[in-house]
């Protein structure tokens, strides 16, 4: 499966368990190698059940994750690229850094194989376009997509995010990305399903937390394992991983403060005019906390004359209309920790997913509207549900539009330093059986 997550400086890659290197460049005709690391592999015990509703245990260990930071990249500029075989590459490569493979010559070389398997060695080079430059005056459009997994309304959704990827520039998934909930067979279903689309090969991918995507295991302590070896976000830090211990870590509703800093769990990027920062809602974030630490350094240091536009990630909202959630141990803590800061640093959108539904506030600070506040934007309807009841059939004060039976994307478009253009694309609708 080929994945690409881009920094302004660097691409990061995951590739085959074959795959030991990237060719790239952007002339597809002569590609410079890039050789990766050690790739890393996680073990993981999948309960299941028979047939006969038997439960029982089966050991997993996953495929080969190669992540290949390709340094130096040019903003806004089209790149192509090749997975390779390193064994295959022995014969053309020095083993220096700067390596490279001329395709024509390959075509000479490769003179004696039959059309078809020509056309098969050459034909998988991908490419993909880098986001512009920080800047004010730069434009940039953002795809957000959440709580997806493999079902028919995620492929429904997913056929029109394929369709329109001519027009953003990367896209944004807020959790609750598989839904494999620990039987990670179907992570790898999951990836496979992606590369029907060839999403991933050609747009960068920003991945946030979410609750099904913790997968915590009691028995051997560990959490959000798929999560963290399958992706590879620009990090603030390597990740620190402890383990899990008792029952409410585990639980998909109750689970807080899980032992989970850096590495995917919480990150920046910029993308032209904008500042995007991911959390976790399921990590610690309270005061004293490495995340709460880190967010209120990283508020502070943006510079608003080069990225004016301030997006922040969760897969839990902060804002909800819905019944489901509402007093859940992050929706609250959030509200009371988070809100403040983010309105004091003039966050635009706060985003997130969790509620299979779709919700876009007004401005809003403290249940009030008021043109200071963010926008808070739910659209946790990319494939699993779009069926989160309403708390109340009169909406509340700060609600601009919500709807539980439609499923779909969003996308922000930030066209200069003071106008940003906002769309819910709907792709499908609720039938009978959903």
């Amino acid at each position: 499966h080929d994945h690409v997550s881009i920094d302004e400086a660097s691409l990061r890659k995951i590739m085959p368990a074959s795959v030991g290197a990237v060719l790239i460049g952007t002339n597809p005709n002569r590609l410079n190698l890039v050789k990766g690391g050690q790739p890393n592999r996680y073990n993981a015990t999948i309960s299941v059940r028979s047939h006969q509703n038997v439960g029982y245990k089966l050991d997993y260990l996953s495929e080969y994750q190669h992540h290949i930071a390709v340094s130096n990249l040019e903003p806004d500029t089209r790149y192509y690229y090749k997975c390779v075989v390193m064994s295959a590459m022995n014969e053309n490569s020095s083993g220096e850094d700067d390596d490279s493979i001329d395709f024509e010559d390959e075509q000479r070389k490769f003179r004696g194989l039959g059309q078809s398997q020509l056309e098969e060695k050459l034909s998988s080079i991908f490419q993909f376009t880098t986001g512009p430059s920080p800047g004010k005056h730069a434009r940039a459009k953002v795809a957000i997509i959440g709580d997806v997994g493999a079902y028919k309304h995620s492929k429904e959704t997913l056929a029109v995010l394929a369709r329109k990827q001519d027009e953003f520039n990367s896209i944004i998934l807020v959790g609750d990305i598989s839904y494999a909930n620990g039987d990670h067979r179907k992570w790898d279903g999951w990836f496979d399903m992606m590369d029907v689309y060839k999403l991933l090969r050609q747009k960068p991918l920003y991945v946030v937390a979410g609750n099904h995507d913790a997968e915590g295991d009691l028995d051997s302590g560990s959490v959000f394992a798929a999560y963290e070896n399958r992706f590879h976000m620009p990090q603030v830090a390597p990740a620190n991983i402890g383990k899990v211990t008792k029952s409410q870590d585990i639980d998909l509703n109750r689970m807080y403060q899980l032992p989970y800093d850096y590495g995917n769990s919480f990150y920046s990027f910029t993308l032209g005019p904008s500042y995007n920062i991911v959390l976790n809602s399921f990590a610690d974030f309270e005061p004293g906390s490495s995340q709460h630490s880190w967010l209120v350094k990283e508020l502070r240091q943006i510079d608003r004359d080069l990225t004016p536009w301030v997006v922040v990630f969760s897969h839990c909202p902060i804002y909800n209309t819905f019944t489901k959630h509402r007093y859940d141990v992050q929706l609250v803590m959030m509200k009371k920790i988070l809100e403040p800061l983010i309105v004091e640093s003039k966050v635009n959108f706060f985003v997130s997913g969790h509620l299979h539904a779709y919700m876009r506030t007004l401005n809003v600070i403290h249940n009030k509207p008021n043109a200071a506040g963010p926008m808070h934007i739910i659209v946790g309807n990319g494939g699993r549900q779009a069926n989160a009841p309403f708390n109340s059939d009169i909406a509340e004060d700060w609600v601009a539009v919500r709807d539980h039976t439609t499923y779909g994307f969003s996308t922000i478009e930030y066209l200069n330093a003071t106008t940003a253009r906002y769309e819910w694309v709907q792709t499908g609708h609720n039938t009978l059986d959903d």
